[in-house]
């Protein structure tokens, strides 16, 4: 299997388990939101539950329809718009997986003094265990879908596709 294909299953895959708790939360369930969010009053706002739960959803839906298309790179995807859609995901992702891990790291290993989290050490160990890790593996596999439409790229380039 290709780098390119690999990668793009990976990324589907990637984003229907980062969808699932959010799907949970959107439908009611509240089972863990403490420790990710610190309190149950961010779901007081409609706008933050919104946007906080089925919001990611859809980004998430967008992201798995991403990962396929690199991975069976329809005619409607043009390679340029894929790369760089894969950047950017690949950075923010791991950018805030990186801040997430050094952060709470950080204050778990007591070198920051941060004020206490709302939802107490189990937020921060929600954070640095599951969250930080779970950003920080996405970012890999963009970056991963990056460098194989990268490298898919230069070795076409000039070269007469054959017809089937």
């Amino acid at each position: 299997m290709s780098g390119r294909r690999l990668g793009g299953i990976g990324c589907a895959i990637w984003a229907a388990v980062f969808s699932l708790p959010h799907v949970y939360w959107g439908a009611g369930g509240r089972m863990g939101i403490v420790a990710t969010l610190g309190s149950l009053a961010v779901l007081r706002e409609p706008v933050l539950a919104i946007g906080g739960t089925w919001g990611v959803l859809v980004i998430c839906l967008v992201a798995i329809a991403f990962g396929l298309a690199v991975a069976g790179r329809p005619a409607w995807a043009p390679r340029r718009l894929l790369l760089i859609c894969s950047i950017l995901a690949a950075v923010v992702l791991g950018g805030h997986g990186l801040q997430i891990v050094v952060e709470f790291g950080l204050a778990q290993l007591g070198v920051l003094s941060p004020p206490p989290p709302p939802g107490g050490m189990s937020e921060v160990h929600a954070q640095l265990l599951i969250w930080g890790p779970m950003f920080l593996i996405g970012g890999l596999l963009f970056a991963v879908c990056a460098v194989s439409l990268r490298a898919s790229g230069r070795t076409t380039r000039g070269a007469v596709r054959p017809t089937i």
